[in-house]
């Protein structure tokens, strides 16, 4: 049974208890704690946030939200610590404790030094045989192992007991994000993106947080629009629909129809309580989370706190995210003419607080049943949505950040092509040059298994040794798929008879799959594996992303959204690393022909070493997807 096991009742509840003391005894301290001014594109918008004391109703308000949060973790970890399991759940245990067991094995002692040892320059095939063996035998204990977890986990969830601690655990936290909105909202559609760190029960139950959620009285989105636009909604448009189109963490979307012209537009407007609410929910949070960190040393989410905040206050700023809207526009229409469409934005009618735009046709990009409406091909609408996004990360190095499926959009286009439709543009991150090119030659290095690149790139980025757990995050791939590929060539390609008699039993695996036996099963073991991974080796994890450049943070929260997009549609986890292979290299060569430094003969030789990458993949991933 998945377990918090960082969890502690009486440390959450005790920081919760400050929490609340510090905001009703003083709650000047607790704005000027809240605040940290931010500057966007050389405005203050520091105006956006309190600047007088709390009022009575406020502290109670924060004090409300910050109890439901504590009860929550207080239920949660009773569930996990206290209850006894039920017995497919201890099955489940069972087979956990003996991944774990296999994993320990497998990897040593779960040091980075350990990994990075794995990861040398010194090819497999030449250390002993013994010693290769035996890591073979260890390998397969590991994979076994993660099978056996999957189908533990499988009848487990076919027995639809409402007992499954998992799916109750899932749906508190669901209720506590519902009733808190804003922040908590926003933290649980991230989680909803995990579908190889959590188990199914959390996924299927955290992802109602994408399109269903709370909705804001009609009297106080009028009176907002009165305050931001300086007349009431039915007076600015010939026709304003009252029930809001959709409702997301920060904001809730209106249809209306402009008077001049009668033109159909999309009215963003904030949620009047999250204006209100959201510094208290970053403090509550930045104070559990060093509380906890000055008592727990392996604890380090540090990082979190300070990326978190400031993209906050970001997002509730709609002319800083008519900003971003405008230059992702110019940017994606040129490069994918009419393939990829951004809202336009009506100034006229928008704010701080408020946003319109064109209002665009479209369906979430994972309604499966949309797609097959809409006659689109899922390998067609994943290959497209995996360009637009490496795009803006190797070309462009202006990235959105928050592409979960509501923000994702489809439609069909001409030619029954499918068009991607981009929507809310609060969280983006302009990724420096040097870094956008050592990022494109970091994952040049995962496809082609080129360890000594690998170790350059990633000791730019402040990783040093624990190299191979960066390539495991970002990939999403068990570390031995990432260490060991010198003999190939190409991640996720044997080279040995071992490798083809793995391709074998892979392909045999989805002929079973399309006869209906074990479906999906192979991508729980995945899954499972992974998981443990995760727990094995959280404390590094950890530290590795207090360390890294704060750009990367937001990247690994990105590549979360899409691997859940690419999932939903049912894509082999080979096709995107294809895509990103593609437009990795493209991005290095359009950084070294802009780099005015570079002669001719560097130019030629960027030119070449492109091309021949290019032709290996093709070769290659052709090779693995037909096998």
């Amino acid at each position: 049974m998945f377990r918090i096991t960082a969890l502690r009742a009486s440390p959450l509840a005790s920081v919760g208890l400050v929490s609340v003391l510090s905001c009703v005894t003083s709650p000047e301290r607790f704005v000027s704690n809240c605040e940290s001014r931010v500057s966007i594109n050389n405005r203050d918008i520091s105006s956006s946030r309190p600047t007088r004391s709390l009022s009575v109703y406020q502290g109670l308000e924060f004090c409300t939200r910050t109890i439901r949060l504590i009860k929550t973790a207080g239920k949660v970890a009773v569930l996990y610590k206290i209850l006894p399991d039920s017995p497919l759940e201890a099955k489940v245990n069972e087979c956990e404790e003996r991944l774990k067991v296999a994993q320990i094995d497998y990897t040593g002692d779960g040091s980075s030094e350990s990994q990075a040892a794995k990861g040398s320059d010194r090819p497999v095939s030449d250390r002993p045989v013994s010693n290769r063996l035996t890591t073979e035998q260890l390998r397969q204990k590991v994979y076994t192992s993660s099978q056996l977890l999957a189908e533990a986990e499988e009848e487990l969830r076919e027995s639809g007991a409402e007992d499954n601690k998992n799916r109750k655990a899932a749906r508190w936290i669901v209720d506590l994000c519902r009733t808190n909105g804003g922040c908590y909202i926003k933290v649980g559609q991230h989680l909803a993106n995990l579908d190889y760190l959590l188990p199914q029960e959390f996924i299927e139950e955290l992802r109602v947080l994408y399109n269903d959620n709370p909705v804001s009285e009609f009297k106080h989105i009028k009176s907002l629009i009165e305050n931001e636009l300086g007349s009431s909604p039915h007076d600015l448009f010939s026709d304003f629909r009252e029930k809001p189109l959709a409702s997301a963490s920060l904001a809730q979307v209106h249809v209306a129809r402009l008077k001049e012209s009668g033109r159909l537009v999309a009215l963003k407007v904030q949620h009047p309580s999250v204006k209100r609410t959201g510094h208290g929910d970053i403090f509550a949070l930045t104070k559990i989370i060093r509380f906890v960190e000055r008592n727990f040393v392996e604890f380090k989410f540090g990082w979190l706190v300070d990326e978190i905040a400031p993209q906050l206050y970001k997002e509730l700023d709609f002319v800083n995210e008519a900003e971003n809207g405008r230059r992702a526009k110019e940017l994606l229409e040129e490069k994918f003419k009419g393939r990829v469409v951004v809202p336009e934005v009506l100034e006229k009618y928008s704010s701080e607080r408020v946003l319109c735009m064109s209002f665009e046709e479209g369906f979430c990009s994972t309604d499966l049943k949309e797609i097959e409406k809409n006659e689109l091909s899922k390998t067609d609408c994943a290959k497209l949505i995996s360009q637009v996004f490496c795009h803006q990360v190797f070309n462009t190095g202006f990235v959105h950040c928050d592409p979960h499926p509501a923000n994702v959009m489809l439609r069909r286009g001409e030619g029954g092509k499918p068009v991607v439709v981009l929507v809310d543009h609060g969280l983006y991150k302009t990724l420096p040059a040097d870094f956008r090119v050592t990022y494109c030659d970091f994952w040049v290095s995962i496809v082609t298994a080129d360890i000594p690149l690998m170790k350059e790139t990633c000791a730019k980025m402040n990783v040093g040794k624990m190299f191979p757990l960066l390539a495991a995050m970002v990939t999403a791939r068990p570390f031995d798929e990432v260490l060991d590929r010198r003999r190939s060539g190409l991640l996720g390609l044997g080279g040995s008879k071992k490798a083809d008699k793995e391709r074998k039993e892979r392909k045999d695996r989805r002929r079973k799959k399309r006869e209906g036996k074990k479906k999906g099963l192979d991508e729980s073991a995945d899954a499972a594996m992974l998981r443990g991974y995760a727990v094995r080796f959280m404390g590094e994890i950890l530290k590795l992303l207090e360390d890294v450049p704060r750009e990367l943070p937001l990247l690994l929260k990105m590549n979360d959204c899409l691997r859940h997009i690419d999932h939903a549609l049912g894509q082999d986890k080979n096709s995107n690393l294809e895509v990103c292979a593609k437009w990795a290299s493209g991005g290095k060569l359009k950084a070294i022909l802009e780099d005015k430094r570079k002669g001719l003969l560097q130019r030629m030789r960027a030119y070449v070493n492109h091309w021949l990458l290019l032709l290996r993949v093709k070769v290659l991933f052709g090779f693995l997807l037909r096998s």
